[in-house]
């Protein structure tokens, strides 16, 4: 028999692994470190949000590089943050939530494009 262990530790190094998107219901909203790396935010900090107008449940992160956008900040040494309550609230309500959640940002650019997905079905609501 082999057995694969579970506990904080393993678990907490899984999740560091993917590349997450945190928005909470204040308005804050905080990439991890790898998304943070895979989106390159440190050289081009700025952020736009797309929203699909046929299908609300799916959004896009796009990086700026030239300035317009969200600014994000580097807080500690685990990703960049910003603030937008009206942009989180839309983004909760398009998911049907009303509480903080987590979602996985695809590391891979959309086909022919300069958007990043946010897999809004991967959400894991956060208290």
């Amino acid at each position: 028999m082999k057995l694969k262990e579970y506990n904080k530790e393993t678990c907490r190094r899984y999740q560091q692994k993917r590349a997450t998107l945190q928005i909470s219901s204040d308005g804050k909203i905080s990439f991890n470190l790898r998304a943070a790396t895979i989106l390159n935010l440190k050289e081009y900090p700025n952020v736009t949000f797309l929203q699909d107008e046929d299908n609300l449940q799916n959004w896009y992160v796009k990086v700026e590089k030239e300035g317009k956008g969200f600014l994000t900040k580097e807080y500690r040494t685990h990703g960049r943050n910003f603030y937008s309550r009206a942009l989180a609230t839309n983004i909760l309500q398009s998911v049907n939530s009303g509480v903080s959640c987590k979602f996985i940002v695809s590391p891979h650019l959309m086909e022919n494009s300069d958007l990043y997905p946010i897999i809004t079905h991967s959400k894991t609501e956060v208290r």
